[in-house]
């Protein structure tokens, strides 16, 4: 019987596509897009296209890579 050596990617581990979702912080409205680095949850990013408020990063997860 064979161990998996320790820190090694698991095969059967799916690609990972990160993405972060902002919400505004008056209007409400979420908005999807790629993760991009510095991207913290709270942090406050740009304004809002229908209010102009501040937006800001309420979730950060990863979906499964879609095959081509």
């Amino acid at each position: 019987m064979s161990l998996p050596i320790m820190g090694a990617p698991d095969k059967k581990s799916p690609i990972l596509v990160v993405y972060t979702i902002e919400q505004c912080t008056k209007c409400k409205k979420q908005t999807k897009r790629e993760f991009t680095e510095g991207d913290i949850v709270h942090k406050l990013t740009s304004d809002c296209k229908d209010c102009n408020e501040k937006l800001m990063i309420s979730l950060i997860y990863g979906e499964p890579k879609k095959k081509n």
